[in-house]
């Protein structure tokens, strides 16, 4: 059970309190050893329990299905400081999405043509999840005739590079395209019976790729956000263990990761995939388990960062602190400046609950001072396997 998998964990942990101190006494460190700082003494956990009551009360907590770090090897959300990041190989690949709207009337050069945006990702497992494209409301887009009657949509910008990537040497620039005129035009998913809509954001870059932006707002916090003002569902067909659910065609059960080169496969049996290049770059890891994370959306439980100002109050009580060496300072002041709001649920057997009661219908949050203080008692007497042990 689970308060079994609890008390386990508790006398693991116990262990190694011992060994732990008796290791810094002979290191000559200095402290009050008969009174240690422990996170799973009662009373600790009974604060805890009171200060998530508190954020509850003033509506800074609240449930909501965003995008988090999941790590499918510990089945656990993680939080922005639970990351690492670490180089890896990734398959960058580069996919025509048919725009299924005329664009003649504005562009009368496009009259009779197959029009495609090109998107570019390096996480093919995150395509199925795809319902939109983003572009640049202010960046100068091109229309590229590129033969066989196809014309690709892309930015100026990116043009050469992209092009020496598809290697297609022979094209021809023959309309310059406002990016505001593709706004809400239709796209067709080439692998799923769907359509992905042209939406506009100001997190698209020059930086790499086309320009066009692969979307999938289940799978990013950029394409949440985005997704959100164009209210588009917070899609996420993959599971805890990082495999794709039923819904998805063709890589039912596959592991997100041996689906890359699946997907690529299926892309390019269809004639979608325009360029597939290996590349090295940067990538989230679980900081425990040192395996690669996904970004998937599932209901989770948050703080807000700016509710109740958090975020400015711990900004301007980091300047009240005397930080050796410096660049400490800087370092948390950076992370706090930019976190999203922060995750606090944990799949996990261990810790401390979230301790509030909430309607299965609507979701309201069910808190009063008088329940608050009922949990603070009960586990300062009884530690938090009381809020699993009871009913």
């Amino acid at each position: 059970s689970l308060t079994d998998i609890r008390r386990l964990c508790r006398q693991y942990a116990e262990k190694f309190i011992d060994i732990q101190r008796d290791e810094f006494k002979r290191l000559g460190v200095m402290g009050d050893w008969e009174n240690p700082y422990l996170t799973m003494n009662y009373q600790y956990e009974a604060i805890i329990a009171r200060e998530c009551g508190k954020f509850a009360q003033n509506k800074s907590l609240f449930r909501s299905k965003k995008p988090i770090y999941w790590c499918f090897t510990c089945q656990t959300a993680l939080a922005e400081a639970e990351i690492e990041y670490h180089d890896e190989s990734a398959p960058s690949i580069f996919v025509k999405f048919h725009l299924q709207d005329d664009l003649s009337g504005s562009y009368p050069q496009l009259k009779g043509k197959s029009v495609y945006a090109v998107i570019w990702t390096t996480t093919p497992w995150t395509l199925p999840a795809n319902l939109a494209i983003a572009l640049h409301p202010d960046f100068e887009y091109v229309a590229i005739d590129v033969g066989n009657n196809e014309v690709f949509i892309l930015a100026r910008e990116l043009m050469e590079h992209s092009m020496q990537t598809f290697g297609i040497s022979d094209y021809t620039v023959i309309a310059d395209i406002d990016a505001k005129s593709l706004e809400h035009k239709r796209c067709r998913h080439p692998m799923v019976d769907r359509d992905s809509i042209v939406i506009l954001g100001d997190h698209v870059t020059l930086e790499a790729g086309t320009g066009c932006v692969h979307t999938a707002p289940g799978h990013g916090r950029e394409d949440y956000e985005v997704g959100l003002e164009y209210g588009l569902d917070v899609y996420s067909p993959v599971d805890d263990n990082g495999r794709f659910t039923d819904d998805v065609e063709f890589f039912q059960g596959q592991f997100v990761f041996d689906a890359n080169k699946n997907i690529n496969k299926k892309l390019n049996e269809i004639g979608a995939m325009v360029a597939e290049v290996s590349i090295e770059h940067s990538y989230p890891h679980c900081w425990r388990c040192k395996q690669p994370v996904i970004f998937r959306a599932t209901p989770q439980w948050f703080i807000s960062m700016d509710k109740t100002d958090l975020r400015r109050n711990s900004l301007t009580s980091i300047d009240t602190v005397n930080w050796i060496p410096q660049w400490g300072r800087d370092r948390i002041y950076g992370l706090i400046e930019n976190r999203p709001d922060w995750c606090v649920s944990r799949q996990r057997a261990w810790g401390v609950p979230i301790t509030v009661f909430y309607c299965e219908d609507c979701e309201a949050i069910l808190l009063d001072q008088n329940i608050m203080e009922r949990v603070y008692s009960e586990f300062e007497q009884h530690g938090a396997d009381i809020w699993f042990a009871k009913d």
